[in-house]
């Protein structure tokens, strides 16, 4: 007979006299649920039969199991009831109970480890198999942030994690976002067992976290904003250091910086005035949505209150990530295709030389946005559009790109007044 226990999960509310809140689950008997199971720490296993049927199941299985030899299991014993397993429901019942136990305890303890290490590591490996580890210099959290790093960590993935998985493992990282993993080329079955229903990933419950809500108190909104920003890229132990000018409703009130020590952002107002504003935008800050806060011990998320600080570091790492992802971009673009979102960008094509070069000859114009029609267009997904902006927005049209899958190119004035030094006219 086949005896299986299912569906194993914890009750929302402790017995009477229990701190723990015990576990139930479903006994089901040659694939017939018969009855529910609950069992827990310091709390006897009882068992609720469902029905009349079920009452005939259970007890066709204990007849079966109690005609069945017994099992040595602890040859060492003494006491010979306790070298033998002898079959009986109640005995198969605790035995699958005690594997469960015992899985459930290896998995918080695996959960545990990658909480301590996934903050600058990658982690891969599967049930009952040892857990392997590429160690990181540079922070997760810092590597998503900027576009050049996120663009490495994806190579990362795909050079040496990749390369190092069998059959069967799984990335067990819970701080990388779905979208870099399936950039790295990762399968579904290779992701986390967790959920990665978006790309937030932290370890506290979603449902506990505070919902945004509108701001009601006053309908007066704050135009806040950082300009002439000045920054450095930032050691792997340290945070972005920078440095700007703070304006709040296009008045210039004073200067703002971070040393990149780990300290909050510091701002000056440059007079009475401006310390005026600034107090003005503080209580503004602190009546939006509360901040979390990654990075704790074992991944932990913090609560805080949001502040103006906060507010002028999004205005800096917003600027950063626009800055950072331009230069990329035109790196990238000399010799290859780039696609990508507001949120990301890959190469899709790379060509054996400059793109410039085959450019300035239009004989080759054609071929060029054949190769955009049969390389690229077939690569893009929904939403992304071609960043190049080294391409003539001719050569664009002709491979049959609409105007929302570009960018507008800057380099059709270059063209045409080459064209004219040559002679040509502009085509």
């Amino acid at each position: 007979m086949k005896i299986e226990i299912r569906n194993i999960v914890k009750r929302q509310e402790p017995f009477p006299d229990i701190k723990i809140a015990p576990r139930k689950g479903e006994l089901y008997i040659n694939n017939i649920h018969v009855g529910g199971i609950i069992f827990g720490k310091g709390f006897t296993t009882c068992l609720e039969v469902k029905d009349t049927q079920g009452v005939h199941l259970i007890k066709q299985a204990g007849d079966y199991l109690r005609q069945l030899p017994a099992v040595l299991v602890h040859p060492e014993a003494e006491n010979t009831s306790s070298k033998y397993f002898y079959p009986s429901l109640e005995n198969e019942i605790d035995r699958q109970l005690s594997e469960y136990r015992e899985k459930e305890a290896a998995q918080q303890e695996l959960t545990e480890m990658v909480a301590s290490k996934q903050d600058r590591a990658i982690l891969t490996g599967a049930p009952e198999k040892a857990c392997k580890m590429v160690v990181l210099t540079t922070p997760i959290a810092l590597m998503l942030t900027f576009p050049t790093l996120r663009h490495q960590l994806i190579a990362l993935i795909q050079q040496k994690v990749l390369r190092q998985m069998q059959e069967g493992d799984r990335l067990l990282n819970t701080n990388i976002p779905l979208s870099v993993l399936k950039a790295a080329g990762l399968k579904p079955s290779q992701y986390p067992g967790l959920s990665q229903e978006s790309e937030q990933t932290t370890s506290v419950d979603k449902s506990l976290r505070p919902k945004r809500y509108l701001r009601t108190l006053k309908p007066t909104t704050m135009k806040i904003e950082v300009k002439d920003i000045c920054y450095q890229q930032p050691h792997p132990k340290a945070r972005l250091s920078f440095l700007g000018q703070l304006y709040i409703n296009d008045t210039h009130v004073g200067a703002c910086m971070n040393s990149g020590l780990n300290f909050p952002t510091r701002y000056t107002p440059k007079d009475e005035n401006a310390a005026t504003l600034i107090g003005q935008a503080e209580a503004y800050c602190k009546r939006g949505p509360f901040r979390w806060i990654n990075g704790g011990k074992h991944g932990t998320s913090t609560i805080l209150p949001n502040d103006l600080h906060f507010t002028i570091d999004d205005e800096v790492y917003r600027f950063v990530r626009e800055n950072e992802r331009a230069k990329l971009i035109k790196i990238e673009q000399i010799d290859a295709i780039v696609v990508g979102t507001s949120r990301d960008l890959r190469l899709v094509y790379v060509f054996p030389e400059r793109i410039d070069e085959i450019l300035s000859k239009k004989s080759q114009w054609d071929d060029f946005a054949e190769t955009l029609r049969e390389k690229v267009l077939p690569r893009m997904e929904e939403r992304e559009k071609l960043l190049n902006n080294n391409i003539p927005e001719i050569i664009l049209q002709k491979a049959g790109l609409q105007q929302s899958q570009y960018t507008q190119p800057t380099v059709q004035q270059a063209y045409e007044e080459k064209s004219r030094r040559r002679g040509h006219k502009p085509g």
